[in-house]
């Protein structure tokens, strides 16, 4: 049995050198079904005897070793960078945590700035007297929203003053006071 098994494994291998020599290319793609490995090993022989013109196989054709391996250049990369960061580790964690601390702050900050001024804007756009507009301006003291309260707050002062000076000039009087101070207190807060 051992002897027919050889001749038969002979045969084989025999039919596999016939397919890798002979055959035309479509063929070679294809190599009979549990023989792959077989079959590629003997296309890679019989094509460096015919292209080295020796009869030794070429060892780098049978390894098929790649030159460049982007495994081995980042083990080499790693292999450079890896005292750098034994050395200055501590160093690059804390500073990575203090920017990004930073940045949180400003997120924070920017976004709350954003929220309260949308709800000054909208106290704003609700607000219909003077009285209004100086809680308004008094409630964001040294913000866009603040300073514009404050100055619709003088320029409603100043209208009254304008509307009451043909029916009571003493009320006008004071309400053009309270204009002039106003318009004031805004130069002066800026």
């Amino acid at each position: 049995m051992l002897t027919s098994n050889f001749v038969t494994k002979n045969a084989h291998l025999d039919r596999l050198f016939e397919l890798a020599v002979y055959s035309p290319p479509a063929s070679r793609c294809t190599p009979p079904a549990g023989s792959e490995l077989v079959f590629n090993l003997a296309f890679v022989a019989v094509r460096s005897i015919q292209f080295s013109g020796r009869n030794t196989v070429d060892r780098t054709m049978v390894t098929r070793e790649k030159p460049y391996s982007p495994d081995t250049e980042l083990r080499r990369l790693v292999g450079k960078l890896l005292p750098f960061f034994e050395q200055h580790g501590n160093k690059l964690l804390l500073a990575t945590a203090a920017i990004l601390l930073v940045a949180a702050v400003a997120v924070f900050l920017t976004r709350r700035s954003t929220a309260t001024s949308a709800a000054g804007w909208t106290e704003i756009a609700a607000a219909m007297s003077a009285e209004d507009y100086a809680s308004i301006a008094d409630r964001y003291p040294g913000t866009p929203v603040g300073r514009w309260a404050r100055l619709i707050e003088a320029d409603s002062y100043l209208q009254n003053a304008v509307q009451l000076a043909f029916t009571d000039r003493e009320a006008s009087a004071g309400e053009l006071e309270e204009a002039t101070s106003t318009y004031s207190d805004l130069l002066n807060s800026e």
